[in-house]
């Protein structure tokens, strides 16, 4: 696993990668935090994930996307996707006006939802991954963002994760929801969420499913946070997101390991993707001869170095004339075999003729 920073459709992004270098993803996950928080507020749920469930390893690319507005006096790297009037939110939680607040389109979210949208198309156009392989999320206001940007894609994605969000742009939402029939969700929210009532994450799960779609809900007894039953959940999502790439099929490796210089097969097949490629060690298995291994180890051992990031395929030595070989020596024996004439031997010269032979090999 490993992780970098980068710049996708203008945003900036984390990208923690399971996936073996120049391999495609099976799965991308793309998850958008909460208002106020880091660009990499998230990322440990990549870790998290992989752990609970390792059969997402070697197959799955997580993405966190960083929020495009900081917020000033905040904390360190406080980011929003759009800026909220938190006083005029607490004054709508306290004359139960919450979800007519709610209801507005919010300023600023728009612009944020067309940066994911560029975000998603450069990521799917580099990967080569479609977009019914990528599963969209986030938590809090970025699961908000997630949800709009759902409805409005051409193309589903494979799962929309909802963590602790809330119904916002009812009547839109409401009018652009049967278009995602049969999407699978999930959705998480805390009965003693004070940020974000419980009761609106009821409404927006009963909207969503009225409209077709399959919710997943998990409740759980807290507040606005991730609880460990939504990450266990997400993680089975994601499995299960994996494995419906075609019916009664999964991917499986066989264990293998290098003793001295050898490939050793263990006789055991594990799910997921093989720890690297054994593509020279299995060519040798197969009697490929050995001047064309040799070949390709260099080749392999070229491209693995950082040199070797801007090489032509007319650079390598796999496509390189090869020099012919040089003519082998004749060996005492290989002479003496010469110049016998089986035809003219009696059986006591041909005896004779073995055991000259013989010492010769001493």
């Amino acid at each position: 696993m490993k992780e970098i920073m980068t710049k996708l459709g203008g945003l900036e992004c984390v990208v923690v990668d399971t996936v073996p270098e120049g391999g495609r993803p099976d799965l991308l996950v793309v998850l958008c935090h909460g208002y106020g928080a880091s660009g990499r507020d998230l990322v440990p749920m990549a870790s998290e994930l992989l752990r609970m469930r390792p059969s997402l390893k070697g197959r799955t690319r997580f993405v966190f996307p960083a929020a495009p507005l900081t917020l000033a006096g905040a904390f360190y790297d406080a980011r929003a996707w759009w800026h909220l009037d938190v006083e005029r939110l607490a004054r709508s939680h306290a004359l139960g006006e919450v979800r007519e607040v709610l209801n507005e389109v919010p300023e600023g979210l728009p612009k944020s939802r067309r940066m994911l949208a560029g975000m998603l198309d450069e990521l799917t156009r580099l990967t080569g991954v479609p977009m019914s392989r990528v599963v969209l999320g986030g938590f809090s206001q970025g699961s908000m963002l997630a949800t709009d940007l759902t409805l409005r894609l051409e193309e589903a994605p494979a799962a929309l994760c909802i963590l602790s969000g809330t119904l916002i742009m009812e009547d839109e939402w409401r009018r652009r929801a049967p278009i995602r029939r049969d999407l699978k969700v999930l959705q998480s929210h805390g009965r003693s969420d004070e940020l974000l009532p419980f009761a609106l994450a009821e409404a927006l799960r009963d909207m969503l499913e009225q409209a077709g779609l399959s919710v997943e809900f998990v409740p759980f007894s807290d507040g606005h946070t991730i609880p460990g039953e939504a990450m266990v959940r997400l993680g089975a999502l994601l499995e299960e997101r994996l494995e419906e790439r075609l019916d009664h099929v999964c991917n499986l490796s066989m264990r293998a390991r290098e003793w001295n210089g050898e490939l050793v097969f263990l006789h055991e097949a594990v799910p997921g993707a093989a720890d690297r490629s054994y593509g020279v060690q299995v060519a040798k298995l197969a009697g490929v001869p050995p001047a064309v291994v040799a070949r390709a180890r260099a080749v392999l051992d070229r491209l693995e170095t950082e040199s070797a990031a801007h090489a032509r395929l007319d650079d390598l030595p796999l496509f390189a004339v090869m020099e012919p070989p040089a003519p082998a020596l004749k060996s005492a024996v290989d002479a003496a075999v010469a110049a016998l004439d089986p035809d003219a031997l009696s059986p006591r010269e041909a005896l004779e003729a073995l055991y000259r032979l013989k010492g010769l090999t001493k």
